[in-house]
């Protein structure tokens, strides 16, 4: 019975020694291989320096992988055993045979140029993930920590907001889901492409949309991530122009179609963007980075540079 107790104390000690940051990576080394090899240590070591690095140092066949954030430990893992030949996280598959025996090997540090590296194109959220599940979310948040990158855009719930800042203007719900598309043309409608096309989401829609959005802001936050978010670009539903009138818009055109867009110096652009920010702020926390794209593959509605 002493030696029970003994042992469990041991073990209850060994965990809490194990820090938030190696716990992460073990965590993300577990969903994505099943396993954590017994002879692969983990140290977070903290820097000044604003560029993340990582480690490597093989003795006495334990693998002791040193990094300065959560991301670059998970890196260094993965560089490690890709370049062994021990295993690989991919879009396709995951494989992990790390052995028991492993060759020796004097420090090897790796440091990045880049303060933050960016992932994913606008265009991903349309094109490849409108209809992606927290199952499948929380498999790529892995593989992006595995592969170093810690700023993914992350524009999910853009819509579920912009519907509560549009209610605070006075917009119904059928003005509102009229300026809405669908899914899959999310991208083109937030860069003010199109509007209106096979839109016409439920209220489900949107509070599954913010439900997601929690999970996957809560686990890049968790792995020490930087999202960024979708922010106001100044498109707006055309209702919005019947309650406000007298107010500069204009309408860029995208192959005949478009949205309308309400200058960025007019009162009204500044009261649309900082509710934005303060109810997604409110639902989601603090966010550092947004991103807004105004003339995207546009032809603009102004005159020729040189014109009077």
């Amino acid at each position: 019975m002493r030696r029970l107790f003994f042992t469990l104390l041991v073990a209850l000690f060994a965990a809490s020694c194990v820090s938030s940051e190696e716990a992460a990576v073990r965590g993300v080394i577990k969903r994505t291989f099943g396993q954590v090899p017994s002879n692969v240590e983990f140290e977070y070591v903290h820097s000044d320096d604003s560029c993340n690095f990582y480690s490597l140092q093989v003795e006495d066949d334990v693998l002791t992988v040193k990094g300065s954030s959560i991301v670059a430990l998970c890196k260094g893992f993965h560089d490690y055993i890709l370049e062994n030949g021990y295993g690989i996280a991919s879009w396709s598959c995951n494989r992990l045979d790390f052995p028991d025996k492993l060759e020796s090997i004097q420090e090897k540090v790796v440091r990045s140029p880049f303060e933050k590296h960016l992932f994913f194109n606008v265009c991903t959220f349309g094109y490849t993930a409108p209809f992606w599940d927290w199952e499948r979310w929380e498999k790529e948040i892995d593989w992006l920590a595995l592969h170093g990158f810690d700023m993914p855009l992350n524009p999910i719930a853009f819509e579920a907001i912009s519907a509560r800042v549009y209610r605070q203007l006075g917009l119904s719900e059928e003005e509102i889901t009229q300026y809405f598309t669908g899914p899959a043309h999310f991208p083109w409608m937030r860069m003010g492409n199109i509007s209106n096309i096979d839109g016409g989401m439920s209220a489900q829609w949107h509070e599954n949309q913010i439900r997601l959005q929690h999970k996957m802001t809560g686990r890049m936050r968790e792995l020490g991530m930087t999202p960024v978010i979708q922010g106001f670009a100044g498109f707006v539903p055309d209702a919005v122009a019947e309650h406000y009138p007298d107010r500069p818009y204009t309408r860029p055109s995208w192959h005949g179609l478009g949205a309308t867009y309400l200058s960025p110096v007019d009162s009204l652009f500044g009261v649309i963007g900082t509710s934005f920010v303060k109810e997604w702020e409110k639902e989601f926390g603090k966010c550092d980075y947004y991103l807004m794209d105004s003339f995207n593959e546009m032809k603009l509605p102004f005159a020729p540079i040189g014109d009077p």
